[in-house]
């Protein structure tokens, strides 16, 4: 018998005060579960301490979102209800990191979740005030939507809560030092379920990014042939299909991060800052896949799904222009923020550029192995 099956508090109660009345079938589950009679003894032995404390003070609601003001503008640190043409009774909630200037019309976003339960260090936790109830950021599935794609204005944060989204998100995607934040637990091993909840968010997500990936797939350099190769997720997901493998002995035997092979099977490689290159590299020499048979499939997963481009001649590896004059506004923050996390070209070209170069050093790096 499942822990999820059992009865609740209330239902244990009215079994307490009435059981001659109580439900048929809560009566039958606890002839047959013995964690549901002890705790069932528990309140009979305790008699009527068992009360409920109300809170002095609800929390407060608007009772529509009409009824917020509208921004006239768009900013960092606001929290939209996003649409998705192929989802169109669906919106999504994002906070807006920021507004990229390589992608005019573009909105930089992470996706807002009310799951808290299953937020990770990479998660910022959000007091309940912002949208009346406890919610989390993503901000490690940073995403662009269309600005059109912003319906409804949902509320925002404030500077406190905007400055630890920007500090987190370039220690996502520069890394560095990890900012102190109200964040959730670090993920555990291969089998902590909250890796199951990423996996969806991601999919979640998809509609949502589709239109700005598609339109840069539109204008994408001609570096592919008519035909699509298969991504890098499917040839190591083939690969892990086969009899002696798993993803549990996969990593254990590539010595690599949980983390870091769940981003290789959805896709997404370091295609800025090439932190990955030596945990893919591990990962191919362990399943023995050779350099011929990944390189159409990692060029596809960089062009076409990882995020980023070429870094900007004179910037190093990572920048910080964070730093705003006093009395400067949110927005102006954020863009200094935007600007500093990496300076990268972002253009077709320029990620073009910066997907050869990842596979030079990827190929560099294998033949040293």
């Amino acid at each position: 018998m499942k822990y999820q099956d059992c009865l609740s508090l209330m239902e244990l109660l009215e079994i307490r005060d009435d059981r001659a009345n109580a439900d048929v079938g809560a009566r039958a589950h606890l002839d047959q579960c013995a964690r549901c009679r002890a705790l069932l003894a528990e309140l009979e032995d305790g008699g009527d301490a068992i009360q409920v404390e109300l809170p002095t003070e609800l929390p407060t609601l608007p009772a529509r979102l009409q009824d917020i003001p509208q921004p006239e503008t768009v900013s960092a640190g606001q929290v939209w209800l996003a649409s998705a043409p192929a989802m169109p009774d669906w919106r999504y909630p994002v906070l807006v990191i920021g507004r990229p200037k390589q992608r005019p019309g573009t909105v930089l976003v992470a996706p807002v979740f009310p799951e808290i339960d299953q937020a990770t260090d990479l998660d910022l936790l959000l007091p309940a005030n912002i949208l009346g109830y406890p919610t989390a950021v993503a901000v490690w599935n940073y995403g662009f939507v269309f600005e059109h794609q912003l319906d409804e204005y949902a509320g925002g944060v404030g500077p406190t809560e905007l400055e630890t989204v920007h500090a987190l998100y370039r220690h996502i995607v520069a890394g560095g030092e990890r900012p102190a934040a109200p964040v959730g637990l670090p993920l555990g091993g291969e089998l902590d379920p909250r890796r199951v909840f990423r996996h969806e968010l991601l999919e979640r997500l998809r509609p949502a990014y589709e239109p700005v990936r598609t339109a840069e797939e539109a204008e994408g350099p001609e570096l592919q042939t008519a035909g699509r190769a298969p991504t890098l997720s499917v040839v190591l997901g083939s690969a892990l299909e086969q009899p002696d493998w798993d993803k549990q002995s996969l990593l254990e035997r590539a010595d690599i991060p949980a983390e870091t092979l769940d981003m290789f099977l959805s896709d997404y490689l370091n295609l800025t800052y090439q932190h990955d290159i030596d945990a893919l590299v591990k990962t191919l020499k362990v399943l023995e896949l050779d350099l011929d048979q990944v390189h159409e499939p990692v060029m596809q997963s960089l062009l076409w799904h990882s995020r980023g481009g070429e870094l900007r001649a004179g910037t190093g590896e990572y920048s910080v222009a964070a730093r705003a004059e006093s009395g400067a506004s949110q927005e102006d923050v954020a863009r200094d923020v935007y600007r500093g996390v990496g300076e990268v070209d972002e253009s077709p070209e320029g990620r073009e550029r910066a997907a050869r170069a990842y596979w030079q050093a990827l190929v560099e790096r294998f033949e040293e192995e």
